[in-house]
């Protein structure tokens, strides 16, 4: 655990360090203000009992000469002096627990920003292997748990602990032997309970994670497919998954909820027995005065008090620190896996392009198969041609528009615009300047206008381009309708949109980009045959300014391309040039 503490800490900012330096600091200061109210207490009940007693006490030996205090003015000086450092001690144990929350939340920021971020950029190629539901999981369930029963129970254990060691040390000095018998006792209670529920609490820890991912799943699932559930009537399926996933996974939680709790009932018992023992033992020893009893008692009495609450935070930190070892572990293979695919970022700006792109001897294979996708693929496009891409489902056409959209790297050969070779270093910048339409389109959840913008804060779009664009596709008539017309929110997933309005709303915000290569990935086929002829017509029309690349299933959409290129199993086998050149 400690070796995936230390780990953790690497992927934070170098200033929370400093902080957790300062924290710690702050839990010793708080620590000696809880052996000074812990050792007041004996000097402050004698001068009690009897205001000339306390001067046996040694490190209360002040000289009566220089103070000059009546016996009563020594109570009223003590009583004061007590109360005083109880008030400090306690304010500083608020403010360590101030600290420490804002500490973990700060952090809890760090990773989750760390994290999103880190998803959101790395490569490609990584999303495609790797199941969105497992990466939700982490960003909304195992990194808060992380920041609650990992990192605070981490902080509180380090702060409970320093209070704890404080106090117990107060207590023995004061009554040896006494205190060493029960705080024995209760140290060997917690210390079964930690051999006894430790392997516990780590099955139900990997029960638990294992059962978010699942419910996490399943939920995604069941809201993407709901026309698919009510169509079918398989309701209640997914009600009996969800229900064994969730009932398994509520039913650990409890377990180790309530194994954290249940020590603190126990121990209040042995405390109070404690106590009576001693009582009963000082009673009938007749060894020590009645006045030297009530002092032992209420020394064991308060420092019971004061320390049982600390032991049980620091034990019920430490059990939310075994039950959340399965989080720690999703939270780091995230992390690690964020920082392993960090794509390289452009420092290389590439100029827009000019003559051609083109793809030499490109291969690709992804790494769970055997087989090539692509085989050696050679094709040059002119600027300003329409390429017609066709071929069968599994030809390697997604494929091949994924390495010309720079989403990923061929395994062999490379891509060149106007000559200079498509690397990591010049990547980012190649996307700014081609768009891709593709069948299923992704809507925000948001304004018409953030849609055809995609991408731009709301404070940046430019209003008149959209409407510019809109109008172009033959989508303002629609919008107009609208209540808020281009401020109007489309919906989940564009649900308050036909297919063919998505389409359109697709290619609009293609358009608004101003991209010089477009990509269209069966972007027509939810339009009718007379709407898609006015969209193919609409795009020619900006032409030779765009490159564009048509991938279709209906021969109808690519008729007019200039070029027509066929892939079977991978190759390029066929290439029909209606006007310009193309090399295969």
């Amino acid at each position: 655990m400690i070796e995936k503490l230390r780990e953790l800490s690497e992927y934070l900012p170098r200033r929370r360090k400093r902080q957790f330096v300062a924290l710690t600091l702050l839990g010793l200061v708080g620590g000696v203000a809880e052996i000074a109210s812990v050792g007041m207490i004996v000097p402050f009940l004698a001068a009690l009992l009897d205001p000339t007693s306390f001067a046996k006490f040694q490190f209360m030996n002040l000289d009566w000469e220089i103070f000059r205090l009546a016996n009563h003015e020594w109570v009223v000086l003590l009583t004061t002096l007590f109360c005083i450092l109880v008030l400090v001690s306690g304010m500083l144990r608020l403010l360590v627990l101030y600290a420490n929350n804002k500490f973990c939340f700060a952090i809890g920021h760090d990773l989750s920003l760390l994290a999103y971020s880190g998803t959101v950029r790395e490569n490609y190629s990584a999303h495609t292997q790797r199941n969105s539901s497992e990466v939700i999981n982490v960003l909304t369930t195992s990194i808060n748990e992380v920041i609650f029963y990992v990192i605070l129970s981490c902080l509180t254990m380090i702060s409970s602990g320093l209070i704890m060691v404080a106090i117990a040390t107060v207590i023995v000095i004061i009554v040896p032997a006494y205190a060493t018998i029960s705080l024995g006792l209760l140290a060997a209670v917690y210390i079964a309970l930690t051999l006894s529920l430790r392997s516990k609490l780590q099955r139900n820890s990997a029960l638990i994670t294992i059962s978010q991912v699942r419910s996490q799943k399943l939920i995604q699932e069941s809201l993407m497919g709901i026309r698919e559930i009510a169509v079918d009537a398989a309701q209640g399926t997914f009600i009996s998954l969800f229900d064994n996933t969730d009932k398994g996974m509520r039913t650990a939680q409890y377990q180790n909820q309530f194994m954290a709790q249940s020590p603190r009932f126990l121990l209040e018992m042995m405390g109070t027995l404690v106590i009576a023992g001693l009582a009963f033992v000082m009673v009938n020893s007749q060894q020590a005065g009645v006045g030297a009893a009530i002092s032992i008692l209420a020394v064991m009495a308060i420092g019971l008090q004061r320390l049982l609450p600390v032991a049980q935070s620091f034990y019920q930190s430490w059990t939310m620190l075994q039950g959340a070892r399965s989080s720690l572990d999703q939270t780091l293979d995230l992390l690690r896996q964020v920082s392993k695919n960090k794509p390289i970022q452009s420092v290389t700006e590439l100029p827009s392009m000019q003559t051609s792109l083109s793809l030499v001897n490109v291969s690709f294979k992804y790494p769970d198969r055997e087989v090539e996708t692509l085989s050696n693929i050679n094709l040059t496009i002119p600027k300003g041609v329409a390429i017609g891409v066709i071929g069968k489902t599994g030809a390697g056409k997604s494929t091949l528009i994924d390495i010309v959209l720079g989403l990923q790297l061929p395994t062999s050969g490379h891509v060149t615009i106007d000559g200079v070779e498509l690397t990591p270093t010049v990547m980012a910048s190649w996307r700014r300047q081609v768009a891709h339409v593709p069948q299923s389109i992704f809507l925000l959840d948001a304004s018409i206008s953030e849609n055809v913008a995609f991408g731009v804060a709301p404070g940046a779009i430019d209003q008149a381009r959209v409407i510019e664009m809109c109008q172009q596709v033959g989508l303002d008539t629609f919008i107009q309708a609208l209540p808020g017309t281009y401020s109007c929110a489309v919906g989940e997933r564009g649900v308050q949109m036909s297919g063919g309005q998505r389409q359109r709303l697709a290619i609009a915000r293609a358009l608004y980009k101003r991209a010089a290569v477009l990509v269209f990935d069966e972007a027509t086929s939810a339009l009718d045959i007379q709407t898609e002829q006015d969209i193919v017509e609409l795009l020619y029309s900006y032409r030779p300014e765009l490159t564009m690349i048509f991938v279709a299933h209906r021969l109808a959409t690519v008729e007019r391309c200039d070029m027509l290129v066929e892939l079977v199993d991978g190759q390029l086998v066929i290439n029909k040039n209606n006007s310009k050149t193309a090399n295969a």
